[in-house]
């Protein structure tokens, strides 16, 4: 069921900063803008009329989306921890009653924190596992960050974070599943069912990162350099989109196990949604940022039914 959006209008005033908390000056000077009478040189400028957080409006560039649905206004993820009525309804979000529950939480392993993913390839030695001798390498200690997760409003806990990759969600796929996941940029913990999105369902550009999964329909090679020319690895699109695919170096995609001879296997991918001529792709992820899924473990995956695209 689609989402019900309730924001009617952004507020637009140029160069406004929501972090110098000016109110009244956006309340007194902005001008109320419509969806539908948004202009691109109004990125950056539009805010929420309610929590007064920056705004972007999807599709961006036009006024309605494929399926001729009128353009929306939305919340960035990066604000989840600003209270708004005019929010759409979220997953219910775990929440501890003290610092030491959550750190427990941490420790045995019901809630990951994951400060950032990889870039690059750690110097260790990765555990084989799956076919091709796709390494799946282990979490590094991140830094300790604040994050709002308390059951009292206004509180937040100290906690440990991982430096993660993609591949370690992919490792134990059946347990990882349940866990609670804290990801970069949000300020909620929610079940990884509830982060998992299949690509295929995805008709339009998204600036806000999310993890999804998406089926290899072939993969092609762009040059002869492995390290500096790229691969193009097409998934399975909506069939609103002309086609979906994965670019990065021939080089890196052969060391997680991705070519044409993997055809209608899984991957799961981190990143934004952005235009490739005239369909869509996730450009250039880090290292950390996507992997191929065991394929003991597609079965398990939410699956889009063909009916509901």
């Amino acid at each position: 069921m689609a989402r019900k959006n309730r924001i009617s209008h952004a507020l637009y005033l140029k160069d406004w900063d929501f972090k110098k908390k000016d109110i009244a000056t956006l309340e007194e000077t902005a001008e109320a803008i419509a969806p539908g009478d948004y202009l691109q040189e109004m990125k950056d400028g539009i805010f929420c009329p309610t929590c007064y957080t920056p705004l972007f409006r999807s599709p961006s560039d036009k006024p309605f989306f494929s399926n001729r649905r009128n353009a929306r206004y939305n919340h960035y993820e990066s604000f989840l921890h600003v209270p708004c009525p005019l929010r759409a309804p979220k997953a219910i979000a775990l929440k501890y009653d003290s610092e030491e529950l959550a750190r427990q939480a941490v420790e045995n392993g019901e809630l990951a924190v994951v400060h950032s993913f990889q870039t690059a390839a750690p110097d260790v030695d990765a555990q084989q596992v799956g076919a091709g001798g796709v390494g799946y390498y282990q979490d590094a200690d991140g830094p300790v960050g604040s994050y709002p997760i308390s059951r009292h409003k206004g509180e937040s806990f100290r906690l440990p974070t991982k430096i993660s990759a993609v591949s370690s969600i992919c490792r134990r796929f059946d347990l990882n599943l349940n866990k609670y996941y804290l990801l970069p940029g949000r300020a909620v913990a929610l079940p990884l069912t509830e982060e998992l999105l299949d690509l295929a369902t995805i008709t339009e550009e998204d600036p806000n990162p999310r993890l999804y999964f998406a089926k290899i329909l072939h993969s092609d090679r762009m040059g002869a350099n492995d390290v500096v020319h790229l691969r193009m690895t097409y998934f399975k699109c909506n069939p609103k989109v002309k086609d979906f695919c994965l670019k990065a170096t021939i080089a890196e995609q052969r060391e997680k196990g991705i070519d044409d001879e993997v055809r209608h296997r899984y991957v799961l991918i981190w990143g934004a949604v952005t235009a490739s001529g005239i369909g869509l792709c996730i450009n250039r992820p880090k290292w950390g940022e996507y992997a191929l899924l065991p394929q003991k473990y597609e079965p398990l995956l939410p699956i889009a039914e063909e009916s509901s695209m």
